[in-house]
């Protein structure tokens, strides 16, 4: 690990391919019959640090649809 200019440990950054399967490991955990609460998707996007859209990306790619939308776009 290197360090920044404050003195802060810099980690490398994993690489996106292994992110991407935490993230779908964890969509599939917290689902419910296929189908992941809208509020929940934003706790996942908290927890990884990235964008809601990416965790619905990661929902697309493992078949789990978004129910319970905050927004009523989907059921």
């Amino acid at each position: 690990m290197s360090q920044g200019e404050d003195g802060a440990r810099e980690s490398k950054p994993e690489p996106r391919m292994e992110r991407d399967e935490r993230i779908e490991r964890r969509v599939r955990e917290v689902a419910e019959d296929d189908k992941l609460p809208c509020a929940v998707a934003f706790k996942v996007a908290e927890e990884f640090k990235i964008s809601r859209l990416a965790v619905g990306e990661a929902a697309d790619r493992v078949g789990v649809r978004i129910s319970r939308c905050q927004l009523g776009c989907f059921k």
